[in-house]
């Protein structure tokens, strides 16, 4: 059963000192780690699955048993990639490490007719690499892409269905495998209370699409995100698709920046932030969102007892004209 009730956010972009004071922990561990590692990993990846984690145990009890949690999702990862069907020697390609000091960016070409990722230091090019952006829509390379989400993206689970599901990619030039992808839906297949929700904003569910899941590999440039999205919102405009809406996690993200760079920031719905781990025949715990949950055959299940701020679900319009003139925000809470 699901209750709904409007509440008000004045400020979604919160910061949780407890996260705060675990990143300043792990993530040296973490860069350590993955200098000496002999599979090569996202930090980002291990880094969420650690915070997630810890989250399943009480607040002094998680920071107690950092060393295991980092210990015990670092050997899932391990695993994971072992068996991915695209390693990240042949997946990642601006280097295997994410950090501060990158300097590649996303530039136009004149007329804005090409795109480049370009490596800039002391203010002077020294490397330019063409890119090429497309949707994805060969049945084979849509299942290389699922699988990509499913090892990679730091939810590890899929979210576009095979036929109604659309996928964009940026392609360096020569490469056959994206370095950055965008999964959506239509809301026609959403859940039906996010449909509700857009029906009680007076919004047509079916013009509406939901990015639904983005990964980029690591070390990728600081603007990817603002223009694929840009990119993507045109596409889909074309298609007839009049808003497009996607899922944050203002807990776990570290800058409002990053996180909203497409320019999709309107708050309409609030959803309980729920982690759920199950427990694997070794007796680690691994990362299953609802979604996947729904796949397992009723493993032992435990989630977060850790009270976090909610999932926020945000809208655009990506036709002229359209304006969402509403302050309320739909709060969702799921009754077990």
């Amino acid at each position: 059963m699901i209750n709904i009730k409007t509440v008000k956010l004045d400020n979604i972009w919160i910061t949780d000192s407890r996260i705060q004071k675990a990143r300043r922990m792990i993530i040296p561990k973490i860069n350590k780690s993955l200098a000496h590692s002999k599979i090569k990993f996202d930090s980002q990846d291990l880094e969420h699955q650690i915070l997630f984690r810890m989250t399943t145990f009480p607040e002094t009890e998680a920071f107690q048993k950092l060393d295991y949690i980092f210990q015990e999702q670092k050997a899932i990862i391990e695993e994971r990639m072992k068996s991915a069907k695209v390693s990240p020697e042949e997946f990642f390609c601006f280097g295997i490490k994410r950090d501060e000091t990158s300097r590649w960016y996303m530039e136009w070409g004149p007329n804005k007719e090409e795109l480049y990722c370009v490596l800039k230091k002391n203010g002077k090019i020294v490397e330019r690499r063409e890119v090429f952006f497309r949707e994805i829509t060969f049945e084979r390379e849509k299942l290389l892409i699922k699988d990509l989400i499913e090892n990679y993206h730091y939810i590890h689970c899929d979210r576009c269905d095979l036929k109604e599901g659309m996928i964009f990619g940026f392609f360096l030039e020569g490469r056959k495998i994206p370095f950055a992808v965008e999964e959506v839906e239509p809301c026609r297949i959403s859940r039906n209370y996010k449909k509700g929700i857009l029906m009680i904003l007076n919004i047509n569910y079916h013009t509406c699409a939901e990015l639904t899941r983005f990964y980029s590999v690591p070390n990728t440039p600081k603007n990817i995100v603002s223009i694929l999205d840009k990119l993507v919102a045109r596409a889909l405009r074309e298609k007839g698709y009049e808003w497009i809406m996607t899922s944050v996690m203002p807990t776990f993200a570290k800058t409002r920046a990053t996180t909203i760079a497409g320019g999709i920031d309107k708050p309409i719905l609030a959803k309980e932030l729920r982690l759920f781990f199950f427990e694997r025949p070794d007796g680690l715990w691994e990362l299953c969102v609802n979604r996947k949950k729904e796949r397992l055959n009723n493993p032992k299940i435990i989630k977060n007892v850790w009270k976090l701020f909610p999932v926020i679900e945000m809208i655009k319009p990506i036709k002229r004209g359209l304006t969402l003139n509403t302050d309320k925000v739909y709060f969702i809470r799921h009754e077990e």
